[in-house]
């Protein structure tokens, strides 16, 4: 009988949720999605970042290289720079090539004595490639020995 009055009087405990517990809940739950959402969103940026940085390398690997073999075999003599697009997929590379004569413990660039003056010169040989949304280009270079007379 005890128990009856209290039932009929409102001071046993209720159960079920209040509405503030509701809402606090929700409200984390939104914190803990938005939170996934923003850490997805991160990846899928760095994953497309990173896919351009690795075509990017491949490009200037690939003109290193042409460039080298046009050097050693005195087909071209491509001194100077050369600004080019290069198209993958949906994407537009920009590729800026200089060419220069240097000599090995030379500080600058560019170095015509070193072309004429030896019976062995160099090239430098540097490839930068950028493409839109790219923060910074990727670069490469090398040092081509030239056999002269």
């Amino acid at each position: 009988m005890l128990q009856h009055r209290l039932r009929r009087s409102g001071q046993e405990a209720q159960s079920g949720f209040t509405l503030i517990e509701v809402v606090a809940a929700l409200s984390v739950f939104t914190l803990g999605a938005l939170a996934v959402v923003a850490a997805l969103t991160m990846t899928g940026k760095l994953s497309s970042t990173n896919r351009g940085r690795v075509q990017a390398a491949s490009i200037a690997a690939q003109r290193i290289k042409l460039i080298r073999d046009q050097v050693k075999n005195s087909v071209t003599d491509p001194i100077g720079r050369t600004v080019t697009t290069t198209k993958v997929g949906a994407t537009t590379y920009t590729v800026t090539q200089d060419v220069s004569w240097t000599s090995l413990g030379q500080s600058g660039d560019d170095c015509a004595t070193g072309a004429l003056a030896g019976s062995v010169a160099y090239q430098r040989i540097a490839v930068s490639v950028s493409w839109p949304g790219s923060t910074a280009p990727v670069t490469n270079d090398t040092v081509v020995k030239i056999g002269r007379a």
